[in-house]
């Protein structure tokens, strides 16, 4: 399992866009993937979530991955996530 800490960096926070590019992204990878915010743990596959959570720009987050390509997931979602 890994595990990354990150501010989301994204202006208007996780709107719809994002949220497309997020489950997107997750649908490349095998491993499960969520993002763990305010005791919530959020289907990285779930647009509807993703966006309804309410997750703004300078929150900090984690984004965690489980499975064969971990890591390389969670890079990769932690780059949408500090895009500016």
């Amino acid at each position: 399992m890994t595990k990354k800490k990150v501010v989301v960096q994204i202006r208007e926070g996780i709107d719809v866009e994002h949220a497309k590019e997020l489950a997107t992204a997750s649908e490349k990878f095998e491993c499960r993937a969520w993002i763990e915010w305010k005791g919530n743990e959020i289907n990285m596959r779930s647009l509807l979530n993703l966006v309804a959570i309410g997750i703004t720009n300078g929150k900090e987050v984690t984004v965690v991955c489980d499975g064969v390509d971990e890591a390389t997931a969670a890079d990769c979602f932690a780059g949408i996530l500090m895009q500016k």
